[in-house]
């Protein structure tokens, strides 16, 4: 489905005169987005459009220990060490501009 025909018919769910304006591409906007990370391998299809995607697992005890670490940090209302604790939990998390700038 294409963007303009999500919006047209979000439009006529709304039941509402909404005019679509094309603006273009602006700063920052994306053309595609990647799906899956340089860790992770596609492995076929389920159902049509549905991708199987494999993916490394973790171990119960690691994400305990994660889990526990995350749990500390909001405890203490570290929000700091929140953001290193889950950046080194999930290398791909990149935290927001607006976040980093209140750190």
């Amino acid at each position: 489905m294409l963007i303009a025909e999500l919006a047209e018919f979000l439009i006529r769910a709304s039941r509402k005169e909404i005019p679509i304006q094309f603006t273009g591409l602006r700063p920052g906007d994306k053309l595609t987005e990647e799906l899956t990370y340089k860790n992770e391998v596609t492995d076929g299809f389920i159902g049509g459009p549905l991708e199987i995607i494999r993916t490394c697992r973790r171990a119960p005890a690691d994400l305990e220990d994660a889990i526990e670490r995350l749990s500390a940090r909001i405890a203490a209302r570290d929000v700091s060490g929140l953001i290193r604790t889950l950046s080194s939990i999930v290398p791909e998390y990149v935290p927001s501009d607006l976040l980093r700038l209140n750190l």
